[in-house]
């Protein structure tokens, strides 16, 4: 490892200690090793397009797949629509308490006295529809039920426990990916989590978070899901 001199970084905030490294190593198991004691791993998009982007050897989805704190990925381009302060959008999916995604999310828009908005998305499953015709308006509705059931459970028990963001419950039909990519337009960040597959492989980018680290409009956090990222979450407070 060979240390630089004083980056042009430490001139936005004179403040900040900046230390910079250069490593003989890939990457990714470089900012690996150091999300062990980091609160957050922040990477930037070089903009390589849609198709490109989409590469598995991406460093972002490797990144994203194997860190033990979260990541935070920023986009290349400047945002059609300057983003409304305070506004933080996390994705809600099926477990039973908040994620640490979740509670990530609300610590962000705690920290800047903004909004959080807990997106869950539903389908009817192509299968009920064909084998049920008759009955496939019934069955979308229990699905959309169940949704706005789970959206009002979980994001209450984030209420109960702090008061400084206003919690925005927004449930739509369709894609995942695509309901996070709309709901994200106009958002300071976006928020995922990554799930356990086991083994040395790490966490699971899977395809709603690939989708959404090449195509949504502002930053994107992904959250590991376990206790060390969910007590980061409460220290790594984004500008």
């Amino acid at each position: 490892m060979r240390r630089g001199r004083q980056p042009p970084a430490q001139h936005l905030h004179a403040e900040v200690s900046v230390v910079a490294d250069i490593r003989p190593e890939d990457p990714v198991s470089a900012l690996v090793r150091e999300s062990h004691e980091a609160a957050l791993v922040v990477l930037g998009s070089r903009g390589l397009g849609r198709i490109a982007g989409m590469l598995l050897g991406s460093v972002r989805l490797a990144l994203a797949g194997r860190s033990h704190c979260p990541v935070v990925v920023i986009p290349a381009a400047t945002p059609s629509a300057r983003p409304k302060p305070g506004r933080i959008v996390v994705g809600i999916g099926d477990a039973a308490g908040p994620s640490a995604a979740a509670h990530f999310a609300f610590a962000q828009a705690t920290s800047r006295h903004g909004e959080l908005i807990a997106a869950r998305a539903w389908r009817c499953p192509a299968h009920e529809a064909a084998d049920h015709p008759l009955l496939a308006g019934s069955s979308a509705s229990t699905h959309r039920r169940q949704a706005e059931e789970h959206l009002e459970d979980v994001p209450a028990v984030l209420e109960r426990t702090r008061s400084d963001a206003v919690v925005h419950r927004s449930v739509l039909q369709g894609p995942v990916h695509q309901i996070l990519i709309e709901e994200a337009e106009g958002a300071e960040l976006l928020v995922v989590g990554a799930h356990h597959a086991g083994g040395h492989h790490g966490l699971r980018p899977g395809p709603v978070n690939h989708a959404v680290l090449h195509c949504a409009p502002c930053p994107v956090a992904v959250v590991p899901d376990n206790t060390r990222s969910l007590r980061a979450g409460a220290r790594a407070t984004l500008p």
